[in-house]
């Protein structure tokens, strides 16, 4: 799927999640690498169901794809989730 932004840079969904907190850690991941992203239907899951409106989804701008599904499919093996704990948040 390709949507077309108001500066007329294409933008591509490189995932979709049925949870918009999945969906943001995943934006976070891509932001700490430095590739720019969205996420869109996100304000639609919390008053429909995900799957009504085709879940909740990440894109990219073009071209980033490739970059943004290699680390979306390996992310990087310092990212350890247990590091992490309620205080730092």
């Amino acid at each position: 799927m390709t949507v077309e932004p108001g500066d007329g840079t294409s933008l591509v969904v490189v995932a979709t999640f049925q949870d918009l907190a999945e969906a943001h850690m995943a934006r976070g991941l891509l932001d700490a690498n430095g590739l720019p992203s969205l996420v869109m239907n996100g304000e639609m899951s919390s008053a429909i169901p995900t799957g009504v409106v085709g879940g909740v989804q990440l894109a990219v701008p073009s071209p980033l794809v490739a970059r943004a599904q290699a680390l979306l499919s390996d992310p990087p093996d310092d990212l350890d989730m247990a590091d992490f704990n309620e205080q730092d948040w």
